[in-house]
C-alpha cells in the first residue's frame, strides 16, 4: 500500500508539473497575442489619427473655398444692386416731371443709357470670366483632389504594403519563436521522455522488486500454512486420539463397572441372603456413587462437547479469518493490479495524446514552412524575373542607343531597297493583271457564316474601297524594323562567306535564338535552313526567304481572325492581362473597329482599382457612341460584370467588351478574383465568357509565354492580341506563344491608331520579321 501512495504522489505531481507548463505556454501566447493585438491597435489608431488629420485639413480646404466663394457671390451681388440702381436713377431722370426732355438732357439719358448698357457688358464680360476662371480653378481643384486621391491611394497601398511586410516580418517572428518553442518543448519532452523512462526503470525494478518480494512473502504465508495445516492435523489427530482413548476408557470403564456390578451383585446376592441391611446399604451406596458417576460422567460429556464447540467454533473463526485475510490480500492484489493497469493505460493515452498533439503541431508548423518557403520562392521568382526584364530592358534600351545611329543607316538603307523592289513588284503586278484581266474572271467571294457577324478586322465599309488597306503592310514591316534590323543584320553579317557551314548555322542560330523565337523554333529553322537546296552561293535574300517561309507555315494555323456571334446576345469577351500590356486601348480600338460594321457594341470598365482606366475607358465611349457600364473605384468587379450583361441584354446590345484589372500572373489572389468574374458571368449564361482575350506585351519577351501558361490554366484564354510590336526588338516571341499553346492569335498592334489594331497575318508578319 506505500507503494501505491507513493506511485500516486509521484504521477500527481507529474500532471501538475505538466499543467504548471501548459499554463505557462498558454500565458506566453496569450502575452504573444495580446502584444499584437496592442501593436495592431496603436497601427489603428495612428492610421485612424492620419486619416483624422486629413479629413480635418479637406474640411478646412472645402471651408476656405466654401467662404471665398460666398465672399465674391456678395461683391457680385452688390454691383449688380449698384447698377441696378444706377438704371433705376437714370429711368426716373429721364422720366422727370412727364415733361420732354431737353436736347441735352436726351443726350445725357442715352448717355447713361449707354454708360447703363456697358457696364452691364462689362459686368457679363466679368461674371463670363469670373466663371472661366472658377471653372479653371475648378478643374484645378479636380485636378489637385485627384492628384491628393492619387497620393492617398499610393501612401495606402505603401501602407499596405508597409504593413503586410511587417505581418510577414512578424509572422517570420512568430514562427522563428514557435520554431525556437517548439525546440525546447522537444527538448523538455525529450528530457522528459528519458527522465520518465528513467522512473518506469525504477519503478519497473521496483515492481520487480515488490512482486519478488510478494512472491517469497506469498511462498512463506504458504510454508507456513502448510505447516500450520499439518499443526492442526496433528493437533486434530491427537484430539482424535485423546477422544479415542477417553472413549475407550469410558467403554473399558463402563465394561469394568459392569463386571464388577455383576461380581457386586453376584456377592451381594450371596451376601443379601446374608446381611440385608448391608446389602440394602450397600445398594444404597452404590446407586449413590452410580448416579455420582453418570452425574460425573454426563458433566465430562458435557464439558467435552463444549469444548469440542469451542474448538471448532475458534477452528472456523480462525479459518474465516484466514480466509477473510486471503480474500482481502486478493482483493486488494487485484485493485492494485487494476489501478496500475489504469494508470499504465491513462498514462499511454496521455502519451499517445501527447504524440499525436506533437506530431499534428510538428505538422502544422512543417506545412507553415512550406507555405512561408512557396510563398517566399514565388515571391523572390516574381521579383527575380522583374529584376531580369528590368536588367533585360536597361540592356536592350543601351544597345538601342549604341546602336541608334547605325540602325536608322540600315533602316534608311533597307527602307530604299524595299522601296525601289516594291515598286519593280507593284509595276510587275501591274502588268501582270493588265496581260490577265482579259483571260481570267474575278475571284468569287467566299461564302459567309450566317450565324456570324460579318467583319473585316482593321478595315472600315468606307475606307475599304478608297485604300484597300494596302498601307498596313508597310506599317507592319516599319513597326517590326527593331526585330527585323537584329535578324537582318546577323545574317548579312555572318553571309559574307556565302557559305553555310557548321560555324554559319550556329551562328545564325544564337541570332534567331537572341530575337526571342525561342530555342526550339531556332532549331527547326536552322535544321531546315541546312536541308534547303541552294546554289553553290546562297544569298542573304534567299535566307531570308526561306526564313519567312518556314515561319509562315508555322504561324498560319494561329493566324484566325475574331468571329462574333450573332447568338447568344450579348456575345461577351472578357480581356485579361498584366499591367500595362494595353488592355483598355485594345478595347477601345475593337469597340470602334465594331461600331464601324454597325454593330451595337457597350463596354464595361471591370478595372475597378485604376480610376484612370475607367475614364479612359469612358473616352473611348464618348469617341466610339457606346455605352459604358463603370462603378466607383474598389467597387466588386464581378458584380459590375454581372450588371453590365443584364444592361446590356436589356439594350439588346450585339457585344460586351469587359475590361479587367491588371494582375501579375504570379499573384494567386488576384488570379482567384479574375476566376470569380468568370464564375459570375457563368451564372448568367453558362457559355460565357464567349471569348477570354488575353492581351500580350511584346516588350516583355519570353515572359509572355509564363503570363499565358498562367492564364491559360486559371480562366481558359481562347485568343490572343499581341501588342506594341512597334517599340520591341522581340518580336519573335509571337512565334515561341504559337508553337508553345496553339491560341488563336486574333490581332496584332503596331501603333497608337485605331487602324494599327489589325488581325494577324501569317505571311505579312513572317515577311515583316525578316525584313522582306
Amino acid at each position: 500500500m506505500i507503494w501505491g501512495f507513493g506511485k500516486k504522489k509521484k504521477e500527481q505531481q507529474a500532471r501538475e508539473e505538466e499543467e504548471r507548463r501548459i499554463r505557462e505556454e498558454d500565458e506566453a501566447r496569450a502575452r504573444a497575442r495580446e502584444e499584437r493585438a496592442r501593436a495592431e491597435a496603436e497601427a489603428r489608431a495612428r492610421e485612424e489619427a492620419e486619416r483624422q488629420a486629413r479629413e480635418e485639413a479637406e474640411a478646412r480646404a472645402r471651408a476656405e473655398a466654401d467662404a471665398e466663394a460666398r465672399a465674391e457671390e456678395e461683391e457680385r451681388a452688390r454691383i449688380e444692386a449698384a447698377a441696378r440702381e444706377a438704371e433705376a436713377q437714370a429711368l426716373a431722370e429721364s422720366m422727370f416731371g412727364g415733361k420732354i426732355p431737353r436736347v441735352d438732357e436726351e443726350e445725357e439719358r442715352r448717355q447713361r443709357e449707354e454708360a447703363a448698357r456697358l457696364a452691364r457688358e462689362e459686368e457679363e464680360r466679368r461674371q463670363q470670366e469670373e466663371a472661366a476662371r472658377l471653372a479653371r480653378e475648378e478643374e484645378r481643384g479636380q485636378r489637385e483632389e485627384e492628384a491628393a486621391r492619387l497620393a492617398r491611394e499610393e501612401e495606402e497601398r505603401r501602407q499596405r504594403e508597409e504593413a503586410a511586410r511587417l505581418a510577414r516580418e512578424e509572422e517570420e517572428r512568430r514562427q522563428r519563436e514557435e520554431e525556437a518553442a517548439r525546440l525546447a518543448r522537444e527538448e523538455e519532452e525529450r528530457r522528459q521522455r528519458e527522465e520518465e523512462a528513467a522512473r518506469l526503470a525504477r519503478e519497473e525494478e521496483e515492481r520487480r522488486q515488490r512482486e519478488e518480494a510478494a512472491r517469497l512473502a506469498r511462498e512463506e504465508e504458504e510454508r507456513r500454512q502448510r505447516e500450520e495445516a499439518a499443526r492442526l492435523a496433528r493437533e486434530e489427530e491427537e484430539r482424535r486420539q485423546r477422544e479415542e482413548a477417553a472413549r475407550l476408557a469410558r467403554e473399558e470403564e463402563e465394561r469394568r463397572q459392569q463386571e464388577e456390578a455383576e461380581r457386586l451383585a453376584r456377592e451381594e446376592e450371596e451376601r443379601r441372603q446374608r446381611e440385608e441391611a448391608e446389602r440394602l446399604a450397600r445398594e444404597e451406596e452404590r446407586g449413590q456413587r452410580e448416579e455420582a458417576e453418570r452425574l460425573a460422567r454426563a458433566e465430562e460429556e458435557r464439558r467435552q462437547r463444549e469444548e469440542a464447540e469451542r474448538l471448532a467454533r475458534a477452528e472456523e473463526e480462525r479459518r474465516q479469518r484466514e480466509e477473510a485475510e486471503r480474500l482481502a490480500r486478493e482483493e486488494e492484489e487485484r485493485r492494485q493490479r487494476e489501478e496500475a493497469a489504469r494508470l499504465a493505460r491513462e498514462e499511454e493515452e496521455r502519451r499517445q495524446r501527447e504524440e499525436a498533439e506533437r506530431l499534428a503541431r510538428e505538422e502544422e508548423e512543417r506545412r507553415q514552412r512550406e507555405e512561408a518557403a512557396r510563398l517566399a520562392r514565388e515571391e523572390e521568382r516574381g521579383q527575380r524575373e522583374e529584376e531580369e526584364r528590368r536588367q533585360r530592358e536597361e540592356a536592350a534600351r543601351l544597345a538601342r542607343e549604341e546602336e541608334e545611329r547605325r540602325q536608322r543607316e540600315e533602316a534608311e538603307r533597307l527602307a530604299r531597297e524595299e522601296e525601289e523592289r516594291r515598286q519593280r513588284e507593284e509595276a510587275d503586278q501591274k502588268a501582270h493583271k493588265k496581260d490577265r484581266g482579259r483571260e481570267e474572271p474575278p475571284p468569287e467571294e467566299p461564302a459567309l457564316d450566317p450565324n456570324l457577324h460579318h467583319i473585316e478586322w482593321g478595315e472600315s465599309p468606307r475606307k475599304k474601297k478608297k485604300d484597300g488597306g494596302g498601307g498596313f503592310f508597310a506599317r507592319l514591316r516599319q513597326g517590326l524594323t527593331r526585330s527585323s534590323t537584329k535578324i537582318s543584320r546577323g545574317i548579312t553579317e555572318h553571309m559574307v562567306t556565302a557559305r553555310l557551314d557548321d560555324e554559319a548555322l550556329e551562328y545564325l542560330e544564337d541570332v534567331l535564338i537572341q530575337s526571342d523565337l525561342g530555342v526550339k523554333t531556332a532549331s527547326d529553322l536552322i535544321q531546315s535552313l541546312s536541308r534547303a537546296r541552294f546554289g553553290p552561293n546562297p544569298t542573304e535574300q534567299e535566307v531570308r526567304e526561306h526564313f519567312a517561309g518556314e515561319l509562315a507555315t508555322l504561324l498560319e494555323p494561329v493566324a484566325v481572325p475574331l468571329a462574333i456571334q450573332k447568338q447568344p446576345k450579348p456575345h461577351v469577351v472578357l480581356v485579361v492581362g498584366v499591367n500595362g500590356s494595353g488592355k483598355t486601348t485594345t478595347i477601345g480600338k475593337m469597340a470602334r473597329q465594331l461600331t464601324d460594321w454597325d454593330i451595337q457594341v457597350s463596354l464595361a470598365a471591370g478595372d475597378t482599382f485604376r480610376a484612370a482606366a475607367v475614364e479612359q475607358l469612358r473616352i473611348w465611349g464618348e469617341r466610339t457612341d457606346c455605352p459604358v457600364v463603370a462603378r466607383k473605384t474598389g467597387a466588386d468587379a464581378a458584380g459590375l460584370a454581372f450588371d453590365a450583361i443584364q444592361e446590356a441584354r436589356a439594350r439588346n446590345d450585339d457585344v460586351l467588351l469587359i475590361d479587367t484589372a491588371g494582375r501579375l500572373q504570379n499573384r494567386t489572389e488576384l488570379m482567384d478574383e479574375l476566376k470569380k468574374i468568370v464564375r459570375v458571368i457563368k451564372k448568367l449564361d453558362e457559355t460565357a465568357p464567349h471569348t477570354v482575350l488575353l492581351v500580350i506585351d511584346a516588350t516583355v519577351g519570353q515572359n509572355a509565354v509564363q503570363q499565358v501558361k498562367v492564364f491559360q490554366e486559371m480562366i481558359g484564354v481562347t485568343g490572343l492580341a499581341v501588342t506594341k510590336l512597334d517599340g520591341t526588338a522581340k518580336g519573335g516571341v509571337v512565334l515561341s506563344l504559337a508553337e508553345q499553346f496553339g491560341l488563336p492569335i486574333h490581332f496584332v498592334g503596331i501603333g497608337e491608331a485605331v487602324e494599327d489594331l489589325r488581325p494577324f497575318r501569317a505571311d505579312e508578319f513572317a515577311s515583316s520579321l525578316m525584313g522582306l
